[in-house]
């Protein structure tokens, strides 16, 4: 009884190209730092385009400025503060009434 043959591992060519990420998609731009119609309440473009975070994302985001000075045990207990202000932010954002 002879050995069973198999095909030969097929010879490694190149590699086709990978998709990269999506990049962001371009939003409504108003010059002069005025509410832009698409904006979400309380966005404002500044005078570049670019939208500028509502104070209330700012004041979440500014929390994690620092955080590679602080000690690691501590950076759970920031990340989850930095997203339940986040969280509220879009919250009132979504319902301005509440």
């Amino acid at each position: 009884m002879s050995a069973p043959q198999f095909p030969s591992a097929p010879t490694p060519g190149p590699v086709a190209p990978v998709p990269g990420p999506v990049g962001p998609r371009p939003g409504p731009t108003v010059q002069g730092g005025t509410p832009s119609a698409g904006s979400p309440s309380g966005a404002v473009e500044a005078a570049g385009g670019t939208p500028s975070p509502t104070p209330s994302v700012a004041a979440a985001v500014e929390l994690l400025q620092g955080i590679e000075a602080r000690p690691v045990t501590e950076h759970v207990e920031i990340f989850a503060d930095v997203h339940a202000r986040l969280q509220r932010a879009l919250t009132e954002i979504d319902n301005p009434d509440r």
